[in-house]
């Protein structure tokens, strides 16, 4: 993760977590332990959708791209345990393991 860009991500992340508490909140207000399971339903339905202009669905997917990408990775090499090419392995069949095994 980039140096100063934690602070930033827990911010955004807290900020998104009192919008959701924050709209819950308001939508369940009316609930009490009389109204139906068909009227909570009902309102988990009725969404208003409010567009917030600085938070998009592509600027949280580059936020989180960019803070998930290590720019210095390399791929470990491989073993010398990992079989090389197809063609290289000893494909051994049932029978023959049968055999192996029968000569223990």
């Amino acid at each position: 993760m980039q140096a100063g860009r934690i602070e930033e991500a827990d911010a955004l992340a807290r900020r998104i977590g009192k919008d959701i508490v924050q709209r819950n909140k308001t939508r369940l207000s009316h609930i009490n332990p009389k109204t139906s399971v068909r009227d909570l339903w009902d309102v988990g339905k009725k969404q208003n959708t409010v567009v917030v202009e600085s938070v998009t669905a592509g600027s949280l997917n580059q936020h989180y791209a960019s803070i998930s990408t290590d720019p210095g990775y390399q791929a470990p090499k491989h073993k010398l345990t990992v079989a090389g090419r197809a063609e290289e392995m000893e494909v051994i069949t049932e029978f023959r393991m049968f055999e192996i095994l029968d000569k223990l």
